[in-house]
């Protein structure tokens, strides 16, 4: 909030979530004194909680339901909390919104030099796979006219080959890649400062 990094209610959220499940271990064992520490604990965190800016979060325990929200007086997740586009599986797994090709990454934006080099290496290794998908298309028709001379000319291998090939593009290109960039740290450092 305002350039100054602010736990929000996000954080004390999966805090409030490890007290809650510290106290059902607590109580498992039997330790009413661990307990009590958790619990005492767990009040400190939703005092935070509730002054914590940001949107209130769905906890299991803490706010899924009303009761246990007036129990712990904090707020219900608000329903567009749910439909929150933070809440999205690309998000969470990716840390984007929407997909995009590789091309359409900011570093590529603004970097347009860059842009080119990339393209022209993808291009460069699309050409080789290209050809070997168009003599394994040829060796295809063959086939369906002439099987028995088509068989020799289709193997395991060749397919396997023409299979690694598209694997190791990804590879490739990182690897041609990394050879020709070699940003200066402070200008990474001064690009991405926060706050």
């Amino acid at each position: 909030m305002n350039g100054v990094f602010e736990k929000n209610k996000i954080y004390y959220g999966n805090l409030i979530e490890s007290k809650l499940n510290a106290i059902k271990d607590a109580e498992a064992e039997g330790d009413q004194d661990k307990v009590e520490l958790w619990e005492n604990s767990l009040q400190d965190a939703i005092e935070d909680f509730n002054q914590a800016p940001g949107i209130v979060p769905y906890i299991v325990g803490l706010n899924h339901n009303a009761d246990m929200a007036a129990k712990y007086g904090v707020e219900e997740p608000a329903d567009d909390f749910f439909d929150s586009k933070y809440n999205a599986a690309m998000v969470l797994d990716q840390g984007k919104f929407e997909a995009n090709h590789w091309s359409e990454n900011a570093i590529f934006q603004e970097d347009e030099e860059l842009k080119a080099h990339v393209q022209n290496l993808v291009a460069d290794k699309f050409e080789d796979s290209e050809q070997t998908v168009n003599e394994t298309v040829q060796v295809a028709a063959e086939q369906e006219a002439e099987p028995a001379a088509a068989e020799e000319k289709v193997t395991a291998s060749s397919l396997t080959e023409n299979a690694n090939k598209e694997l190791s593009l990804h590879q490739y290109v990182w690897d041609n890649l990394k050879e020709s960039i070699k940003p200066n740290i402070f200008e990474v450092i001064d690009k991405y400062k926060l706050g």
